[in-house]
């Protein structure tokens, strides 16, 4: 199986992908792949702007006619890439108010994709379909007993963005008061990745008074100091007009974006001292030898969400010993008391649950003859919320990341039923603020509906 490079022109889409019923033309399956889910793609456009085309997933490709390809695998890719590369295929697709902003935002992507090379991409090109299934199947067919992809559960997701260094930086900023998620975001996602690729330019981390070593970003000069750069940087990319991926992805054009920073928004290296981490990691305290600082770090801004369930999550609950543990939940600090906020929410989800089950008389169907497991109590609660309409598909595939098998450590689901169990018996589990937050996020529409279904 050889990777080549291949034009995008001459990529021909799947007609009998699986995803849909077969297509019966080019220009059918091109409309289906952009029309079906126009969000979708609109977001995949946006990635491919702003990162290229992923090194790790190659489009997957079988020779076609003379000298065309058809891809069996990425084919929504591939049509997303013509409508980057011609907008002008944008024109055939139908006027729907639920397509034009999808329309509007790709052809000012295509502006953009210009100078980005994308007419021709590196494909893993196999002899035959059956040759590449083998791949695609493994793919698309879940963990299949190990030797599939097996994906991050919430906690995991967690400990990665724990460990991404510009997310890092952004809450860090947050924090300090430094600009609020309307100043980053406003009315346009920011820019993440495009910071990521800045600070992990040396130069740019030295101009800017930044350390980045296995992945844990540190500064050597005194907060008041960091803030002038960061600052800056996060305000021009934010606005998202002049300084965009596009001319910021090479050596030389980082450096003239340092070389044009002013004075004013450069950190006075002079003050520099010993490396203080920034970040969410034990060490994370406050700036050596920098009394002002110090004074910043110790008080976090009120913008930062201190407790595990936030206070815009507002629910009524009849059981009593319910109410007092969502309540107790929003007032702990999660940051300052990880493991009672984490000890409490896994008691808060089996004691909801538990209610549901007892108080709508549901089955939970077993496979031993002991009582049910808390995996096997959570797929029946999905279920009957999902049966009554008061849990969607988007919220339930969430939270049935949860209802996995708890006896197989091959499985993500069980990893998240495993990691609420060790809150409570493993002595050696040591909960992190982040990653609570990030559990209680993904769980947080099947926990409003377990509410609402009280009786």
């Amino acid at each position: 199986m050889p990777v080549i490079t291949a034009e995008v022109d001459k990529l021909d889409l799947d007609l009998n992908n699986p995803r849909y019923e077969q297509q019966g033309s080019q220009r059918e399956a091109l409309e289906l792949m952009l029309t079906s889910e126009p969000k979708k793609a609109q977001a995949l456009a946006l990635h491919i702007i702003e990162n290229g085309m992923n090194p790790t997933d190659l489009i997957a490709v079988i020779p076609g006619i003379g000298d065309r390809f058809v891809v069996v695998e990425g084919n929504r890719r591939a049509a997303v890439l013509r409508a980057l590369i011609k907008p002008a295929l944008l024109d055939s697709l139908p006027h729907s108010s639920s397509l034009s902003g999808m329309v509007k935002k790709v052809r000012a992507l295509a502006q953009q994709a210009k100078g980005m090379d994308l007419d021709k991409i590196n494909v893993a090109l196999f002899d035959s379909r059956e040759e590449a299934n083998v791949w695609i199947a493994l793919k698309h067919t879940g963990e299949n007993g190990g030797a599939g992809t097996v994906p991050w559960d919430g906690i995991q997701t967690g400990r990665f963005r724990k460990g991404d260094a510009a997310t890092s930086l952004i809450e860090f900023g947050k924090q300090q008061g430094w600009f609020t998620e309307q100043d980053i975001s406003g009315n346009r996602a920011f820019p993440v990745s495009t910071l990521a690729r800045l600070i992990g330019d040396p130069d740019v981390r030295a101009a800017l008074g930044l350390v980045l070593n296995k992945g844990q970003l540190s500064s050597t000069v005194p907060a008041a100091e960091l803030a002038k750069g960061v600052k800056r940087v996060v305000s021009d990319l934010a606005a998202g007009d002049k300084w965009t991926v596009t001319n910021l992805k090479k050596k030389e054009d980082r450096e003239k974006y340092v070389a044009q920073l002013p004075m004013s928004a450069r950190p006075n290296l002079e003050r520099a001292s010993e490396p203080w981490s920034i970040g969410d990691g034990p060490q994370q305290s406050k700036p050596a030898n920098t009394a002002s600082a110090e004074k910043v770090i110790s008080k976090p801004s009120s913008r930062l969400r201190s407790s595990l369930i936030p206070p815009g999550f507002i629910a009524s609950i009849s059981s009593p010993r319910i109410n007092d543990i969502y309540r107790e939940l929003k007032r702990i600090n999660v940051h300052t008391h990880p493991n009672a906020s984490a000890v409490l929410l896994r008691i808060l989800i089996e004691l909801s649950i538990d209610e549901l089950i007892e108080s709508r008389t549901i089955t939970v169907t077993t496979r031993s003859t002991k009582r049910p497991t808390l995996a096997e109590k959570i797929n029946a609660s999905i279920q009957w919320l999902r049966d009554s309409r008061l849990l969607n598909k988007q919220a339930a595939e969430m939270v049935g990341k949860l209802g996995g098998n708890e006896d197989s450590d091959s499985n993500s689901a069980a990893a998240s039923v495993t990691t609420l169990h060790a809150f409570m018996h493993n002595r050696h589990a040591s909960p992190i603020p982040t990653e609570l937050n990030a559990i209680w996020d993904g769980i947080e529409p099947f926990m409003s509906a377990l509410f609402k279904a009280f009786r």
